[in-house]
């Protein structure tokens, strides 16, 4: 299949993938609240008189028993982490869509491989410590202006979304040194000095995207690819498209290209089996999307400063 066919039909959201070693038996997946908005707070004692959808928060939370290894718990109106610490069968935990302000130390099971606290109202990412087997963690859509050192013991982490938030510089992923994807699109990145700290992480990091940063229009695609590639020599994608077909052919692995051009696999455990075609024909196909992409980008970037700037006079 030609790659520009592949990216058009990939969804926008980052995956959420579980490792093919981990068993799943039992997943719990849970619809939001019809009365998700009112943003309860998970009482632990559900006889007494509450609020509807407190009462449907907590049905979720007793739904899960000792042997479930996946929890769906998105749109619930849930105002704070339930406490889910003492399941520790569970692997991958789905808390997005939520009103959730902060990450309660303790409130979740040490042995998580995946979190998924997107769309919610987190300021700081802190309360992870505990977490140390953390393969894939997304924060997107969140309130962060600063990653600081609330990683600095997730040092297995492999995938880390950070799209849609506020942040400016990178830093605080010098331990992260399995990190193979990381998205920080749509954030407030300005220049290339902000992604000096990546270096640290030069071995291991795969795929970088970019978008919807403001460096996009201070800097040409050339001058960010080159400065990316000086820094991270086995990158293999920039902004969801190859740096070129032999690296993307080189990286040899499903998850990681998925990853990094934006497919979604919630809802499934089964990988896709696509395969990227290679040849001269492949290649203008990639150049053909990423200057596609490039555009359509740079154009909403400077559609949002023109408006920014009529408004300011």
């Amino acid at each position: 299949m030609r790659i520009s066919e592949w990216v058009n039909e990939l969804p926008s959201h980052p995956p959420c993938l579980i490792d093919e070693h981990d068993h799943v038996e039992d997943e719990v997946n849970i619809s939001p609240s019809p009365d998700a908005g009112k943003s309860p707070l998970i009482s632990p004692y559900p006889n007494m008189n509450v609020p509807e959808e407190v009462a449907h928060a907590n049905t979720v939370i007793r739904s899960l028993n000792s042997s479930s290894t996946v929890a769906h718990i998105a749109g619930a109106g849930l105002k704070v982490i339930p406490a889910i610490s003492h399941l520790c069968s569970l692997r991958s935990v789905n808390l997005s869509g939520n009103f959730i302000v902060q990450i309660t130390p303790g409130s979740l099971p040490k042995g998580l491989h995946i979190l998924n606290l997107s769309r919610n109202k987190i300021h700081t990412i802190e309360g992870l410590r505990e977490l140390t087997r953390l393969r894939v963690l997304d924060l997107s859509y969140n309130r962060i202006s600063r990653i600081g050192q609330g990683l600095s013991n997730c040092t297995l982490i492999k995938e880390l979304y950070l799209a849609g938030n506020k942040i400016s510089d990178i830093e605080g992923l010098h331990r992260l040194l399995k990190l193979t994807v990381l998205d920080l699109s749509f954030n407030k990145i300005t220049t290339t000095k902000a992604l000096g700290q990546l270096v640290a992480n030069y071995n291991s990091l795969l795929a970088l995207n970019l978008l919807g940063n403001p460096i996009q229009i201070n800097i040409s695609d050339d001058q960010l690819r080159k400065a990316a590639c000086s820094l991270l020599p086995k990158l293999a994608y920039l902004n969801k498209q190859p740096i070129n077909s032999q690296k993307a052919r080189d990286v040899g692995t499903e998850a990681v290209a998925k990853a990094a051009l934006g497919s979604s696999t919630r809802g499934t455990h089964r990988r896709a089996t696509r395969k990227v075609s290679t040849g001269a024909s492949s290649s203008a196909s990639v150049h053909r999307s990423s200057t596609s992409v490039s555009q359509k980008s740079r154009h909403r970037l400077r559609s949002r400063t023109q408006l920014q700037s009529s408004k300011a006079k």
